[in-house]
């Protein structure tokens, strides 16, 4: 069945966003988006962005396109459906600043803490950054072991999402989460890589996919103007799209 049976979404924040990403899409040989233009600001426009895209998606298989990772906060949003995430960054800003920040600044979401809105269990791949969240459960690059009981654990239903910061810096830097710390240049210097390469996303993607019933899909992150002509990452893109499509 594939990727056919998925309707294409775009969340575009500039004109090369929704460019790169209808090209990915014709390529994949999907139906014409749905486009959701990012609203207004106003006081909590990320959670109305969020509960818009969630809408328009509803139950329906769907393959999301967005810069910004809060866009799928309330996508198949429930209790049954784990949401699977490849991303450097752990995005549950832990609870105890989240309260605080809630009542000095908003209620509003944002890239950082927007997993905390979920209900189903979220598994997220190559981050070296723990949660203090009991359902959000973390896996850092090169643990094997780990991946293997993360096949074992996790429900039929899944939503899987790929953020491009996941990968080494060397596959594609086209995104706002640069990986400049001391301590990745020290593990680069020793020939230690801290980050997922494309085989591995590939590979785990399909594992755990296989045999089980994927709802949506969510590409994030991916900023076409941080890397400009050839754009390289689109082609990345496309190859992880159609390496996992004949297990869904």
């Amino acid at each position: 069945m594939g990727l056919s049976d998925f309707i294409p979404v775009i969340i575009p924040y500039l004109n090369i966003h929704k460019e790169k990403y209808q090209e990915i899409i014709a390529s994949l040989g999907l139906t014409e988006p749905i486009i959701i233009e990012k609203y207004p600001l106003k006081s909590e426009w990320r959670k109305d962005l969020a509960n818009a895209v969630a809408s328009r998606v509803g139950d329906k298989k769907s393959l999301i396109f967005g810069e910004r990772h809060y866009l799928i906060t309330y996508c198949y949003n429930d209790s049954h459906t784990a949401l699977i995430t490849f991303d450097a960054h752990n995005d549950s800003f832990p609870l105890e600043k989240r309260l605080l920040y809630d009542e000095e600044i908003s209620n509003d979401i944002s890239n950082g803490d927007f997993l905390l809105q979920r209900k189903g269990e979220t598994h997220i791949i190559g981050t070296r950054i723990k949660s203090d969240v009991p359902r959000i459960k973390t896996y850092p690059p090169r643990k094997r072991k780990a991946y293997k009981l993360l096949k074992d654990q996790i429900p039929n239903k899944i939503f899987l999402s790929l953020e491009i910061d996941v990968f080494d810096p060397e596959i594609t830097q086209a995104h706002y989460y640069p990986h400049d710390s001391i301590i990745d240049e020290v593990a680069k210097f020793f020939g230690y890589r801290r980050f997922l390469n494309f085989e591995e996303c590939c590979e785990l993607s399909i594992s755990l996919i296989r045999n089980r019933e994927v709802v949506g899909i969510n590409i994030a992150g991916y900023a076409p103007e941080c890397e400009g002509p050839p754009f390289k990452t689109v082609e990345l893109i496309k190859e992880y799209l159609n390496r996992i499509s004949p297990y869904l």
